[in-house]
């Protein structure tokens, strides 16, 4: 792990190697620790490595994921982790977490959207957090994809698979941004209560506080937005899978993480840095509600 690397700075984001040292932090508080991946890239014939990191609380039992980094260009996550860490590790003594706080860091450090591309093109690099090669096709009984499509989504989701076995899902949360929206924050929701999910409604509360919301209309993806909320969108993420009853692993069919409710908090990316990171902040220092509500 390079702790000097090079992180692209224009907007004021942590330095990669500063936000590890941060994260490592854990360790003392004696969460478990794992290199679930480590991410590569060249670059002007010079070979970039960065591991992925995932920490947990000794405890087991029915947990609260909380997941950020997935796009590279989108920092607040990451950096909101960082500065509330202390509010993670007071309620990591209460109940059992899951923590994946960084899951793309050669994009965090390069503000590109994958590891290795910086915008979307057809048969290039994905996201981290794709999930298609274990999701349903609709009506159907097989995936969406027969590979996954990199490396990273596959050992990060394979990671969630056997974490889940110890560490039941019941509220997940991964912190996003929106740079197709201009408007507000929204999030999306996976789970039975949909809309009226009372968890979903607290962090629309929460974030109102810090930033404006978009109470209705569409995404920049053409979604449908309800009380700032977008309910059961089937997109092949890492949030889908938490939430599915079954998946599709090795040819077969076998029970999924279940997770009652997956969140993915989303903050308008034209807003600066530091406003994003306050919002995401806010819900970070009331997760012990959160998890109450769930």
């Amino acid at each position: 792990m390079n702790l000097d690397m090079k992180t692209y700075d224009s907007d004021g984001r942590i330095p990669i190697g500063k936000l590890s040292i941060n994260f490592l932090s854990l360790l003392n508080d004696g969460w478990e620790f794992e290199e679930i991946a480590v991410s590569e890239r060249e670059e002007n014939g010079e070979k970039l490595i960065y591991p992925i990191f995932s920490f947990r609380t000794k405890k087991q039992g029915d947990a609260l994921y909380l997941l950020s980094g997935i796009h590279g260009e989108e920092p607040a996550g990451p950096n909101a982790i960082a500065k509330g860490l202390d509010y993670i590790k007071s309620l990591g003594m209460e109940m059992p977490i899951v923590l994946l706080p960084l899951c793309n860091p050669l994009g965090y450090a390069k503000n590109w959207r994958y590891p290795r591309v910086e915008k979307w093109e057809a048969g290039k690099d994905d996201s981290v957090g794709d999930s298609d090669h274990l999701l349903f096709l609709k009506d159907s009984k097989n995936s969406r994809r027969t590979e996954p499509k990199n490396s990273e989504c596959d050992a990060l989701t394979k990671h969630i698979l056997k974490l889940s076995e110890d560490y039941k899902p019941f509220l997940t949360i991964d912190l996003h941004e929106d740079d197709l929206l201009h408007e507000g924050g929204y999030i999306y929701i996976n789970g039975e209560e949909g809309y009226e999910s009372k968890v979903g409604r607290k962090i629309i509360e929460l974030l109102s506080k810090k930033i404006p919301i978009k109470f209705d209309g569409e995404t920049g993806f053409k979604e449908r937005i309800v009380g700032g909320i977008v309910a059961n969108e089937k997109d092949g993420s890492i949030d889908e899978l938490f939430s599915s009853k079954e998946i599709y692993v090795g040819g077969k069919i076998t029970r999924g993480p279940s997770a009652k409710t997956s969140i993915v908090v989303e903050t308008p990316a034209t807003m600066p840095l530091e406003r994003r990171v306050n919002a995401h902040l806010e819900v970070i220092k009331n997760l012990r509600e959160l998890a109450r509500l769930a």
